[in-house]
């Protein structure tokens, strides 16, 4: 539905994820909702496990989310340096996605796009 990017806060200078609905889903109202939805959401999750929700805005029907970007290695990378996690990481990174996927869900909201990167 959207696609994420990092960007650059000019206000501030801060790096952080943008968010865009992409042109063709921004056409469908249902779509459109989904999105205003989301960002309502996240405004209202204050988690270690999920990025920081900074602000949400339509412009000439471009609609888009910015958020904390978030820090670190992806577990992508990491498989690659190491090929094999040792047990108490990979327990350890589950157990943290688990907590930021059951906050999610408490506020109503389906995680549909969960990956290594």
């Amino acid at each position: 539905m959207g696609r994420v990017f990092r960007a650059r806060d000019v206000a501030s200078g801060d790096e952080v994820a943008l968010k865009v609905l992409l042109s063709n889903w921004a056409k469908d109202p249902e779509l459109v909702a989904r999105f205003r939805r989301e960002a309502r959401v996240l405004a209202q999750v204050e988690s270690p496990y999920v990025t920081r929700f900074v602000a949400a805005n339509e412009d000439e029907g471009f609609h888009y989310l910015v958020m904390e970007l978030a820090s670190g290695q992806t577990a992508e990378a990491l498989l690659k340096e190491r090929r094999r996690l040792d047990v108490d990481l990979a327990v350890g990174v589950l157990c943290d996605v688990s907590r930021a996927v059951g906050e999610m869900h408490a506020l109503g909201l389906v995680h549909r796009d969960i990956k290594p990167a």
